[in-house]
């Protein structure tokens, strides 16, 4: 083959391959920062159980209930119910690669939430799984575990009562695993507390309104007591910063934070922050730390996020783009916890606020993210599951 031929094949192959490509990008990849996408028919309803146990599945969502994300399999996970509002225990998760819901576990036998059915408050169902509950921000994923773990809540009977158990919800077995109570803690209630995980310990953390803050470590099953003061106040929701290693604080009591550098125990912080503080006296907003923007990002309704510089202690407001033609609904009246949350394989942000509404996603700034890990985590050798 004479040269001048050879360069038109090479030019073939590239431009087929630049084809290709340009073909298999999705609608998220498709997004400029500042536009939002909606899903189209990404109801969650359409993957409830039917028969439907006891209550109103619509509080999987709408009762004081959150979510996580799945970094290994790159979706949103959500769990919820609880009180007399909803018994089913199901997982559900929505899957970034197909856009679409499924349910993952669960849920219990009817007969099992049946019996529970405006009962008194127990923390476990008949079949030995945990009962249905306000998860409120008490649900993070942990990689090394390959689990959803979970704290307290309002559990599943007339009263409500709120739990202090810790579950973890191993998907490798598909299965349940009660933890260690936080006994330091007895009569918190786990009611409007949120979990974290931490990448640089591979530990957990808790705050609350009533338990101020606890570390958890999935390698001995252990519960540490970090501070003992009061509470960081109803209405909070809590993400990591993981460049400065804090435990970040955003809601109804204004902005707080935990340096999870410190040792020993760990004074919680009151920040006065500036700028456009929309957020601050927000219920239960959406939070969560993007580390290519490097900033505290916060939702609760409509198409602005707001991100906190935690250097400059600066909110700025982020406003679609002009060329944006999409904007979500309003905050779910209860709040959005946990259901806000960074996709880091996508450089994007996933919100969900009702199961019968579409879900949504918004980039805030240029990039297509990191590949979600698809390498099977390990778990260390001295973890033994209880």
């Amino acid at each position: 083959m004479c040269q001048a031929a050879r360069v038109l094949v090479l030019l073939g192959v590239a431009l087929s391959l630049s084809t290709v490509g340009s073909s298999s990008a999705g609608p998220i990849e498709n997004l400029q920062p500042g536009e939002w996408y909606r899903v189209p028919n990404s109801a969650l309803r359409t993957v409830v159980p039917i028969p439907t146990p006891a209550g109103d599945p619509a509080n999987v969502i709408a009762a004081w209930s959150g979510g996580t994300f799945d970094t290994r399999r790159d979706r949103l996970l959500v769990w919820g119910g609880g009180h007399a509002d909803y018994g089913g225990n199901e997982i559900y998760a929505f899957e970034i690669a197909t856009l679409a819901w499924a349910r993952v576990w669960g849920p219990s036998p009817l007969t099992a939430i049946q019996a529970q059915w405006l009962s008194s408050c127990v923390e476990v169902y008949t079949d030995g799984n945990p009962v249905a509950r306000h998860t409120y921000g008490g649900l993070a994923y942990e990689p090394q575990q390959d689990a959803m773990m979970a704290y307290g809540g309002s559990l599943f009977c007339g009263p409500g009562n709120g739990g202090n158990d810790t579950w973890s919800f191993e998907f490798g077995n598909a299965r349940w695993q009660k933890k260690a109570y936080v006994s330091s803690c007895a009569t918190c209630g786990g009611l409007g507390a949120s979990l974290a995980y931490d990448p640089v310990s591979g530990h957990v953390w808790l705050a609350g309104v009533n338990y101020n803050l606890g570390e958890y470590n999935p390698a001995t099953n252990q519960w540490t007591l970090r501070y003992t003061g009061t509470g960081i106040g109803y209405g909070m929701t809590g993400t990591i910063d993981t460049k400065r290693h804090k435990f970040v604080f955003v809601g109804q009591a204004g902005v707080k934070m935990f340096d999870l550098n410190a040792s020993g125990t760990i004074a919680r912080q009151d920040l006065t922050t500036t700028g456009a503080t929309a957020m601050v006296g927000a219920k239960f907003p959406g939070l969560a730390y993007d580390p290519v923007s490097d900033r505290i990002v916060a939702w609760a309704g409509g198409s602005a996020l707001y991100t906190l510089n935690m250097d400059t202690l600066v909110w700025s407001r982020n406003d679609p783009a002009s060329s944006n033609t999409v904007t979500p609904p309003v905050q779910a009246e209860m709040g959005t916890y946990g259901r806000f949350q960074y996709v880091p394989s996508k450089n994007a942000f996933v919100v969900v606020s009702s199961i019968d509404q579409d879900v949504y996603i918004r980039k805030l700034s240029a990039g297509s993210g990191a590949p979600s890990d698809s390498i099977p985590p390990s778990v260390p050798a001295s973890f033994r599951p209880r």
